[in-house]
């Protein structure tokens, strides 16, 4: 019947139509996978123009406190999602895509050394009238939260620092020398340097879906030549440029730590515990680099139990 040969029709071009897109649009999978995982977590997406720079935030929960957390070098603003929907029961989140990831937009010219930045998470922060507020922050984001909080100690009720650089530890990691000998280990170019990074950043790389591996590789390809110029600043900012701010941090603070980290070796914790007034340090076995993915129920109990402790 014709009306059987329609459904037919229909439902062989949806197919291709979904093959297509799989194959030739990954970004726009992962997109949609993104957007349903912040609906889940009762999260909204929203933007702020400060000055010349466009920041794209998710925000959601409620409660007396706001809490702001930072994402780490080549991440964006959908890896604190687990962490984020834990927190949003007892305070108003706010997660930003630092200036120069995700969907705030890299400028070229611009300056991303931490200082650099945490002068404009402080602009986007007034912008949206966030004054006080709890902090914290991932790697890169951990070691722009602890300059934020050492240069702008009256907004920061108590300060998150997870596996960050910015402080000479005990022991190095090979990622650290590699980067201090001015290569970018963090470049991604194709599947297998993929699959290599990830192995580098988790105690146990994840199984990912091939549309995910193709999104992550165009991505990387596509602003390597901008990762390489921020993080060459980063570098240039010093390897223990932290250690003259972190005296000057008054907040409470917690610091975690993954045992397996491979970036950033975990006997910094104890540096940064030690180099702080009030401070605290955990680390957590069998966990890796990215904290807020990998162990993401581990980091959001210890957390919300201290920020409980810090209301």
């Amino acid at each position: 019947m014709r009306w059987q040969r329609i459904v037919a029709f229909l439902l062989v071009a949806s197919a291709l139509a979904a093959a297509v897109v799989y194959a030739a649009f990954p970004e726009w999978i992962l997109a949609g996978l993104n957007v349903a995982a912040r609906r889940a977590a009762g999260l909204e997406r929203a933007s702020v123009e400060v000055g010349d720079q466009r920041v794209v935030y998710l925000h959601g929960g409620s409660g007396p406190g706001v809490v702001v957390l930072l994402h780490g070098f080549g991440g964006n603003k959908d890896h604190w999602i687990a962490v984020a929907a834990r927190l949003a029961a007892d305070h108003r989140v706010i997660v930003p895509d630092v200036p120069g990831f995700g969907e705030s937009p890299y400028q070229e010219g611009a300056r991303y050394d931490p200082l650099s930045q945490a002068t404009r998470i402080a602009l986007f922060l007034a912008a949206i009238d966030v004054h006080e507020h709890h902090l914290g922050g991932l790697s890169m984001g951990g070691q722009i939260a602890a300059t934020y909080a050492a240069t702008f100690p009256e907004r920061v009720r108590s300060l998150l620092v997870a596996a960050a650089p910015g402080v000479r530890s005990p022991e190095r990691t090979d990622f650290i020398r590699r980067a201090l000998a001015g290569e970018h280990p963090l470049a991604v170019r194709d599947e297998a340097g993929l699959d290599a990074l990830m192995a580098l950043a988790t105690f146990q790389p994840p199984a990912l879906p091939g549309f995910v591996k193709r999104a992550l590789v165009r991505s990387g390809r596509a602003r390597e030549a901008a990762e390489r110029e921020m993080f060459d600043q980063i570098v240039a900012a010093g390897e223990d440029m932290l250690a003259p701010l972190l005296p000057k941090v008054r907040a409470p603070t917690l610091v975690l730590w993954g045992a397996e980290d491979r970036l950033v070796h975990p006997s910094a914790a104890g540096v940064f515990a030690a180099s702080i007034a009030d401070a605290e340090s955990v680390v957590f076995p069998r966990c890796g680099h990215g904290l807020p993915t990998e162990c993401a129920e581990l980091v959001s109990e210890r957390y919300a139990a201290f920020l409980a402790e810090h209301p």
